[in-house]
């Protein structure tokens, strides 16, 4: 009867255990997050997170510009799947016993700060919040002093050209007229 009752104290203790790790398995521990090169319109992150096997975390996203006081809604991360071949995986996109998250916020305003705030929320119990400041990217410019100069055909008709092969190329080509091209 003792015997019977250790062995069932036993099973109880390690149910419980596997009960706490499976537990632990599911529950959500962040990484770093990576922000990506911004564009003229758009910021994109990406946000490695171990554990929850059971694929029920989310990502939410807001973003401001920089010094005001009402944030936007962003669209959520979303958790990109491994691929299915190893060979073929990336290993900077690949998180090992987890996901990886990632998502862009656009329609932003070139050359503008903008604060983003990433909240990870697991309902098995966790979560996690980030703030980042990123930029956009400024228009580019014409250097101030740069001299521009237009190109146009000249009066000349052009001459006839050699291909690589030796052989000429008709004149009419360069000038926009009705030309019969030689056999090839």
């Amino acid at each position: 009867m003792k015997r019977r009752l250790g062995m069932a104290a036993a099973w109880a203790v390690a149910g419980l255990c596997g009960a706490a790790m499976g537990q632990q398995e599911n529950a959500s521990r962040p990484g770093e997050v990576h922000v990506e090169p911004p564009t003229l319109q758009c910021v994109s992150v990406r946000w490695p997170v171990t554990g929850d096997r059971n694929r029920n975390a989310v990502v939410e996203v807001q973003y401001r510009k920089r010094g005001r006081r009402q944030w936007k809604q962003g669209y959520p991360l979303f958790r990109t799947m491994p691929s299915p071949q190893p060979e073929t995986r990336s290993k900077e996109h690949t998180v090992a016993g987890g996901w990886m998250f990632a998502g862009s916020i656009v329609d932003l305003t070139p050359d503008t700060a903008y604060e983003v705030k990433l909240r990870l929320r697991d309902p098995d119990g966790a979560a996690a919040e980030k703030t980042l400041t990123v930029k956009t990217y400024a228009e580019p410019a014409v250097p101030a002093g740069m001299v521009a100069k237009h190109v146009v055909p000249g009066p000349r008709p052009f001459r006839a050209a050699s291909r690589p092969d030796g052989r000429q190329m008709p004149s009419c080509l360069s000038r926009n007229e009705a030309c019969q091209c030689p056999d090839s």
